[in-house]
C-alpha cells in the first residue's frame, strides 16, 4: 500500500520534471514576445503578442525578432540573406537584380534614396513592412545570425489578430 509520502514524492517529481521541461522549451525551442510600435503594419500591430521559434532556419520573407546595436529587441522582415545584393533603384527593391514583389507593404508610396548593399556570407538585410515608420537595415545596417533571436510564427493575442505567419 502506498503512503502519502510516496504520493507526495511522485507528485513532486512530476512537478519538477514539468517545470524543467517548460524552462527548456521556453529557453531553446519557442518563446513569446510583445510587439511595440507600428513598423510592421499591416502584418503586426503594436500590442500584438507572438510566438517565436528559436530553432527554425531563417529565409527571405520571414519575420524575425532581432537584437539591435543597443541590445533592444525589434521585429522586422528578412529581405536579404547571405551573399545577396540588395538595391533600391527608382523606388523599387531589387534582390540580386530582380524586383522583389512585396504584397505586405503598408503603403506603397514611400520614397527611398537609391542605394546598393552587398551582403557577406553572415549578413541579413531587414526591413519593416511600414517603410515610412521603420528603423531597419536602411539606417541600422545589416544584421548577423547572432543578432537574430528567432522567427515569428504565430500571433496569439489579441484573439482578433490570431494567425499563423508564413511567407
Amino acid at each position: 500500500m502506498r503512503t502519502w509520502k510516496d504520493e507526495l514524492k511522485e507528485w513532486g517529481l512530476a512537478l519538477i520534471i514539468g517545470v524543467a521541461l517548460i524552462v527548456f522549451i521556453r529557453s531553446f525551442v519557442v518563446t513569446t514576445y510583445h510587439i511595440e510600435g507600428d513598423s510592421m503594419l499591416p502584418t503586426l500591430h503594436s500590442k500584438d503578442q507572438v510566438v517565436v521559434s528559436l530553432v527554425t532556419p531563417i529565409n527571405r520573407g520571414d519575420l524575425v525578432i532581432l537584437k539591435n546595436r543597443d541590445d533592444q529587441e525589434i521585429v522586422k522582415r528578412v529581405v536579404g540573406i547571405p551573399t545577396d545584393t540588395i538595391e533600391f533603384k527608382n523606388n523599387q527593391l531589387l534582390i540580386n537584380g530582380e524586383r522583389l514583389v512585396e504584397s505586405y507593404i503598408y503603403e506603397q508610396d514611400y520614397e527611398v534614396d537609391d542605394f546598393q548593399v552587398e551582403l557577406d556570407d553572415q549578413s541579413y538585410f531587414v526591413l519593416g513592412d511600414n517603410r515610412k515608420r521603420s528603423l531597419d537595415s536602411r539606417v541600422l545596417g545589416v544584421f548577423t545570425k547572432d543578432d537574430i533571436v528567432g522567427e515569428v510564427k504565430l500571433v496569439y493575442y489579441p484573439v482578433s489578430h490570431l494567425s499563423w505567419l508564413h511567407y
